[in-house]
């Protein structure tokens, strides 16, 4: 059960210039959004939506992913709003869409993770909104609201509890939202965050606000040390073919934090097609680390295998290797000093019945990494494969077969399956200067399932 947080940012604003992009924090509020988003680990994904070049650029040298939204989207006459939250929803992945304005840049980590929390623990509820519950007196033109302004006066204590949306958090089925064309449905869960979490930008005294509270809560603090203005940092280049799957994600944000500009091609959702020779005719003039995620499987017997069936899964999983390789190797040069890195699987040395093309091409790849290895490491560029075991990602879904789970389990030494960051980790280890060393390897990433040869001990 996968989450996407998005974030809606466009470009120019009615009330504050360049609102989403204002200095805050040690960055500008959109950065200081997809950062505080970056440090919950339930969300799988971040995406950032927007008619900005700039603004989308920010969020790809943040290692996150995008969504070029047309300008009828965004200009508030050309389409409702049912039509922008459809077109949003219909061009993103994941089972649940968190969405996240920027704006609300007291909206903390924290909250995020308990409002997930709390969704999926009701149910009942088929959407969560966060709001600020208030008793205050209302007046509309007629006169009082809520109170009788006469000898019925009660002290504000005493008035019937209202909740005011505050815009912080928007949590449903992203299917839920298409359909609803909106963020909410019938029955939303309300989250109540703190008055100073509720700050919603709308203008210039929100927007002092929200700079004194968060100086005040951060004092002392090296966040809040820093300047609040926005200085890009020169990064090296990585090109992750699969940046937008399950495992490329992660490695993506990783080698983001690490410093790297992450190729955008390759986190906008209508990446090209890895198999394609084309996909690789504009890489970056010069690659530091490039990464191949890409991999499918079709289980079968052998002898109901069709031809057309092995050459897709031989094609996605090592000829779109080869491509890449091929197409990155004079940039690489150029970076003097390069990580090519495959993700591999222990199927390739270890495998699973009806699994034939799969367990074939992993093992082609990891002959791939080690042949690269000795033709190209006169040229200063290492290559690594990654034999990957049970990523809990994919071993977690709705789609796993439970009893597959506890087979894993009972045969893992220590019980555990393999966490995206644990990968990516090493991917950024290899890339910043560890791989020299080891180039031409391949790294068991199973928790010693493949040599626990006593399960029951």
């Amino acid at each position: 059960m996968s989450i996407t947080a998005l974030i809606p940012v466009r470009q120019g604003s009615r009330r504050i210039k360049n609102k989403n992009v204002l200095p805050f924090a040690d960055s500008n509020l959109l950065i200081h959004k997809i950062r505080q988003l970056k440090q919950v680990k339930e969300i799988g994904a971040i995406v950032v939506s927007s008619n900005s070049e700039d603004m989308l650029q920010m969020a790809l040298d943040e290692g996150v992913s995008i969504h070029r939204r047309e300008e009828k989207y965004c200009d508030e006459v050309s389409a409702p709003f049912s039509e922008v939250v459809r077109n949003i929803c219909e061009h993103i992945a994941g089972d649940h869409v968190l969405w996240a304005p920027c704006v609300a840049p007291l909206v903390e980590p924290r909250h995020y993770e308990e409002a997930i929390r709390t969704f999926f623990e009701n149910p009942q509820c088929d959407s969560l909104v966060t709001v600020r519950q208030f008793q205050e007196y209302l007046w509309d033109k007629n006169g009082p609201v809520n109170y009788d302004a006469g000898r019925g006066h009660v002290p504000s204590q005493d008035l019937p509890a209202m909740w005011l949306v505050t815009n912080g958090i928007f949590l449903a089925r992203r299917e839920d939202m298409i359909q609803w064309g909106y963020l909410l449905g019938q029955k939303p869960y309300k989250f109540q965050i703190e008055k100073s979490a509720a700050i919603d930008i709308d203008d210039d005294v929100d927007y002092e606000t929200a700079n004194v509270l968060w100086a005040k809560a951060h004092a002392g603090s090296a966040e809040h040390e820093k300047p609040q203005s926005f200085v890009p940092k020169k990064r090296k280049t990585a090109v992750v073919v699969g940046a937008t799957g399950n495992l490329g994600v992660v490695i993506s944000r990783a080698l983001a934090d690490e410093g790297f500009t992450i190729d955008p091609v390759w986190l906008a959702a209508d990446h090209p097609d890895a198999t394609d020779p084309s996909a690789y005719r504009n890489l970056p003039d010069e690659i530091h680390c490039a990464i191949y995620v890409p991999g499918i499987n079709i289980v079968k017997k052998t002898t109901e295998l069709t031809l057309e069936e092995w050459n897709r899964v031989l094609a996605v999983n090592l000829t779109g290797a080869f491509l890449f390789a091929k197409a990155a190797y004079p940039a690489m040069v150029r970076a003097r000093g390069a990580t090519f890195i495959v993700i591999s699987s222990i199927m390739g040395t270890h495998p699973y019945p009806r699994r034939l093309a799969y367990s074939a091409s992993k093992t082609g790849l990891e002959g791939l990494v080690r042949s690269l290895a000795v033709e190209w490491g006169q040229d200063k560029i290492s290559t690594h494969g990654i034999r990957l075991g049970h990523l809990s990602t994919i071993m977690s879904s709705s789609t796993m077969d439970p009893k597959l789970l506890d087979i894993v389990r009972m045969n893992t030494p220590g019980g555990e399956l393999i966490e995206p960051r644990s990968v990516a980790e090493y991917v950024v280890w290899l890339s910043t200067g560890g791989s020299s060393s080891v180039s031409g390897s391949v790294a068991d990433f199973d928790a010693g399932y493949t040599i626990n040869r006593n399960p029951s001990l």
